[in-house]
């Protein structure tokens, strides 16, 4: 299909894009390594377009499944985040 987005063309235009500039400067590696992973959400994105729905006790919803996979890993990446920060602090104030 010629508007589908396959990861050859991802990684065809990322490969173009980090050859403009291929120097050992951290900023630059930092910047591939987000084009990178921008790239991978967005095929993820586009290929999980499916919507599903989702029941929770009295709660129903219909939403794509990459937005409901991507919600979630948000929400893990956050407590995560909280149990971190409170186990630090009990740390330091003991």
């Amino acid at each position: 299909m010629p508007g589908r987005i396959t990861a050859e063309k991802y990684l065809r235009t990322l490969t173009a894009v980090l050859k403009i500039d291929s120097g050992n400067n951290g900023m630059h590696n930092k910047l591939a390594a987000t084009l990178v992973i921008g790239a991978l959400v967005l095929i993820f994105v586009f290929q999980n377009t499916a919507a599903v729905k989702i029941q929770f006790l009295f709660w129903s919803m219909t939403m794509s499944r990459s937005l409901l996979i991507l919600v979630f890993v948000g929400l893990g990446i956050l407590i995560g985040w909280l149990l971190k920060s409170y186990v630090s602090f009990r740390h330091r104030h003991r």
